[in-house]
């Protein structure tokens, strides 16, 4: 009885070699002679015209092209030529041949040193929090497509509540108006991103006030939110006053007893047909 049993269980044994050794298409027909109730056999194949063949770099890819849409990507261009040795020290285990941002500054010019305001992970040299090093399916390498990648830092509530933000549509991109890296203006403002929306501004007059005629709104508004009318940082002639003489200007005969009113009572803050500006 023993000696059966052992036969029994070199056999069983031989039969799981056997079919988990051979081809689907075998290990099929062998279960099918022994066991009833096999499920059929699943049919994969895939049809390649010989024109098609002949233009497909390999079988393989042609077949993975079949069987999923394969996304477009943008490669880092050492990465895509293969040459690794530019970034990687090939010597040691693949590790940087600089630590970001010196490695990135090597090829890509950074401008920073040109701008007094700086994106924070610009300014200190996290390259690589906004782009991919190898390859994305984003534009110009970047960890996500638009908005998306600012609002994995940026409070999409707060910006909301922001009233310059309220006719922004969702598929604005937030680098129409502000630059990624750096930029003259407070909030990474794009010279001229005002212009975008208020166009007016700058070409209704034939005389511009210094500020406007220099792109810099920011001087007197702010760019998100304020408790003054029209976006202004200071009310009145405060706002005015922290850029104008005030000596020069209640000197002057035209403006005595104007000490209380508002200078836009006669002047247009932002342009006129004078040079004075006057309404």
């Amino acid at each position: 009885m023993g000696r059966d049993k052992h036969i029994a269980l070199l056999t069983a044994a031989g039969f799981l070699l056997l079919i988990t050794s051979c081809s689907p298409s075998t290990r099929y027909k062998v279960l099918n002679v022994f066991f009833d109730g096999v499920p059929p056999q699943e049919e994969k194949t895939l049809t390649i015209g010989l024109d098609t063949l002949g233009q497909a770099d390999s079988v393989r890819s042609l077949a993975i092209a079949a069987t999923r849409n394969i996304p477009q990507y943008d490669y880092h261009q050492p990465y895509q030529q293969k040459e690794c040795g530019s970034c990687h020290d090939e010597n040691r285990m693949g590790r940087l041949v600089a630590e970001e941002p010196e490695l990135c500054y090597q090829c890509h010019d950074s401008n920073l040193e040109k701008h007094s305001f700086k994106h924070g992970p610009a300014g200190a040299g996290f390259c690589t929090s906004c782009h991919r090093p190898h390859m994305s399916e984003a534009d110009n390498l970047l960890l996500a497509d638009g908005n998306n990648l600012c609002f994995v830092c940026h409070n999409t509530e707060l910006l909301a509540e922001s009233a310059i933000h309220q006719n922004v549509k969702k598929k604005d991109d937030c680098t129409q108006c502000h630059s990624p890296h750096s930029s003259e203006n407070m909030f990474m403002l794009e010279k001229g991103a005002c212009y975008n929306c208020h166009e007016e501004k700058i070409n209704d007059y034939s005389f511009l006030h210094g500020p406007v005629s220099a792109n810099f709104c920011s001087t007197c508004h702010e760019t998100h939110a304020s408790e003054k009318a029209g976006l202004l940082k200071l009310p009145g002639q405060d706002l005015c006053l922290n850029c104008h003489s005030k000596t020069l200007i209640f000197n002057n005969p035209a403006h005595q007893d104007e000490n209380k009113n508002d200078c836009t009572q006669c002047h247009n803050p932002h342009g006129g047909e004078d040079e004075f500006m006057l309404n």
